[in-house]
């Protein structure tokens, strides 16, 4: 599965890039993360833990640097698994930009296998982007936070300031669209409108016989 993408954050690229290398943000910023920890082989040591949604459950991962270039591109290698998932794969962060502003770059390739990866693949890429988005969007904030607390400029943490996010990930409501898009989810909705459909067929057949019934009683009568 291939995966690629960018995010421009508003922060000068050394605070990005400082960003990327502290476990504690990272933690703070990977959904659902647990813990991130760098061992003494040098690799960062994960755990998330998903509450819900298709691929909920624990999951345990190492992430390598395989290498980098300062202040500009991170190369990253992740192995990790969970309930019913494996996943490997590469990828490598560029960093671009001035004093104001950082365009992040991501793109990498994960061969993700299991039972569920295998039925939607659909269903695991948009998770996967979900995961990104809001991972970008976590360390944005903590960005926001500190360029507000040092620079001093006037500008709320929260400010919600427009600017373009040139990504191709997705937000919470396309991930749940894309989960009801799901053919087990699909054939459970099918089947729910079936059986509210012959309930209400049944109701039509029953009043309509109530009321030949009732037709028949009167017309006896007389």
């Amino acid at each position: 599965m291939e995966i690629s993408g960018s995010y421009t954050f508003d922060a000068p690229p050394e605070l990005v890039w400082s960003l990327l290398h502290d476990p504690v943000a990272m933690k703070q910023a990977l959904p659902g993360c647990e813990y991130f920890h760098l061992h003494a082989d040098g690799k960062y040591h994960i755990s998330l833990a998903m509450p819900s949604g298709p691929f909920s459950g624990g999951y345990e991962g190492i992430v390598t640097r395989l290498g980098e270039q300062s202040g500009e591109t991170i190369t990253l290698a992740i192995t990790g698994s969970g309930p019913e998932v494996v996943l490997a794969g590469e990828g490598t962060l560029t960093l671009k930009g001035d004093e104001e502003q950082t365009l992040l770059i991501y793109e990498g390739a994960v061969d993700v296998s299991g039972q569920l990866p295998s039925r939607s693949p659909r269903l695991t890429r948009t998770t996967a982007n979900y995961m990104i988005r809001s991972f970008m969007e976590a360390l944005d904030r903590q960005l926001s936070q500190t360029t507000g607390t040092l620079i001093g400029n006037g500008r709320s943490p929260d400010a919600d300031i427009p600017v373009e996010r040139s990504t191709p990930t997705i937000g919470m409501d396309e991930f749940l669209a894309e989960i009801r898009r799901d053919r087990r989810v699909a054939a459970a909705v099918v089947l729910l409108l079936l059986l509210a459909a012959l309930s209400v067929v049944g109701g039509v057949v029953l009043v309509f016989l109530s009321l030949h019934w009732l037709m028949r009683l009167l017309a006896g009568d007389n």
